[in-house]
């Protein structure tokens, strides 16, 4: 998936956390499920491959595996609802 296409899904599935409450229950799954306190959130990284930007800065965007690629962050809740993207 490109860039432009996790970023046209913005405005449909992203949300963020509404309430305190919201941030309750999800610290109180990641206690329960994991052991881990006061957490509302998971995080992993990715590279998303690419074809080269070309240009002079196309070198920016080959990463430590040597393609070129984004280095993608995604935060979820515990009900794997997307919180935050940056790419």
């Amino acid at each position: 998936m490109s860039s432009s296409a996790i970023a046209s899904l913005r405005l449909t599935s992203f949300t963020r956390l509404s309430t305190q409450r919201n941030a309750k229950r999800f610290q109180e799954f990641f206690l329960t499920f994991a052991g881990f306190p006061s957490v509302i959130g998971a995080l992993d990284g990715t590279f998303v491959s690419r074809a080269s930007p070309g240009g002079k800065n196309a070198e920016r965007f080959r990463c430590r595996k040597n393609y070129f690629a984004l280095n993608v962050q995604t935060i979820v809740d515990s009900d794997l609802v997307i919180r935050n993207v940056v790419a």
